[in-house]
């Protein structure tokens, strides 16, 4: 039984909903996940595998969408794949001033850059063994990244979490 900072027990519970935007950076709610409790203070958490569940559906949902990313979308996508702005421009073959104006909104993101970092996302999901969820890299043809299709994103609703196949944790 894991123990709270105040020295109660956390139980497990169903939370109905969970604001996850602190730990990803951008508005996200989290529905119908299962969550931790304090007997004692009350404190309300997630557990480390349910964190990281959510963050695979979110990056799964960010990657899916058909329009072009934004800038808190573009870091939360570099954030998963764990690389600075310096590591994913050098791998994209820019700089990383370019990557710091896409995420701090200086620029739009180009569709090609667009396409290139999901498709870095997907070869990373594939690779721990999420495919059932994402089917194929065919996902990117339904994607369509065209700058006229811009606009301030809704907060994301995650309503089911991916699961993990096969127990692997992350790096």
């Amino acid at each position: 039984m894991e123990k709270c900072d105040c020295g109660g027990r956390l139980e497990k519970i169903r939370l109905e909903t969970f604001d996850f935007s602190w730990y990803v950076g951008i508005p996200v709610e989290l529905r119908g996940v299962q969550g931790l409790r304090c007997d004692s203070c009350g404190f309300t958490t997630l557990s480390g595998q349910t964190i990281n569940r959510a963050q695979e559906s979110l990056v799964l949902t960010i990657a899916n969408k058909r329009e072009i990313l934004n800038g808190p979308e573009a870091r939360v996508l570099r954030g998963y794949l764990e690389l600075t702005q310096a590591e994913l421009a050098e791998r994209m073959g820019i700089t990383r001033e370019t990557v710091a104006r896409w995420e701090g909104g200086g620029t739009l993101i180009s569709p090609h850059h667009d396409y290139i970092l999901r498709t870095f996302i997907f070869v990373d999901l594939k690779k721990r063994s999420l495919d059932d969820a994402l089917g194929s890299l065919d996902s990117l043809r339904e994607v369509h990244t065209e700058l006229s299709k811009v606009k301030a994103p809704p907060p994301f609703i995650i309503d089911s979490l991916v699961r993990r196949e096969g127990g692997r944790k992350r790096r």
